[in-house]
């Protein structure tokens, strides 16, 4: 992802099965993030519209930033990082940010309620620094996230977590 956005690309469409963890000679230790068939290129080829219909909503609204679904056309790389932290928010809780009887209702929840605490939500302790970061991913405002998938990145590491094993 960061990758991506090094070169202008925004996903638009982080969501479980669309990141894989894959290895080399049986090492699982490499993520990629695949299908960038919704993605946006901030800075078109052309010169022109970066997208083909600016208005329209676009990604899977389980992940979908605030900004991202207030104002289609302005997806960025922090509304990337909204959608990974919903990816981890459900790899933590088992369960979605936000649960609806539709996807209006959804949308709403993902524009103005707040997303209800790991620690409650699991019904147990999770790393403090842990559950900060991933509510930071998932603040309204892309200028209240990590800035960059790089830090978002650096910050995870940086958690008092158990280290991944094979």
């Amino acid at each position: 992802l960061e990758e991506a956005h090094s070169i202008g690309l925004v996903h638009r469409d982080i969501k479980p099965a669309n990141v894989m963890i894959v290895g080399i000679t049986g090492v699982y230790d490499f993520v990629r993030v695949p299908d960038f068939g919704l993605g946006k290129n901030r800075a078109p080829l052309d010169g022109g519209a970066s997208l083909t219909n600016e208005n329209l909503l676009t990604g899977t609204p389980l992940y979908m930033a605030p900004d991202a679904i207030a104002r289609p056309d302005a997806a960025e790389p922090r509304s990337d990082l909204y959608a990974v932290a919903a990816v981890g928010y459900l790899m933590l809780t088992g369960q979605h940010v936000f649960a609806a009887s539709s996807v209006a209702e959804l949308l709403a929840a993902h524009l103005h309620a707040p997303p209800v605490p790991i620690r409650e939500r699991l019904g147990a302790a999770v790393p403090p620094d842990l559950e900060a970061l991933i509510l930071r991913g998932l603040a309204k405002s892309p200028a209240d996230r990590p800035p960059s998938a790089a830090a978002f990145r650096e910050a995870l590491l940086g958690c008092d977590v158990p280290r991944w094993t094979q």
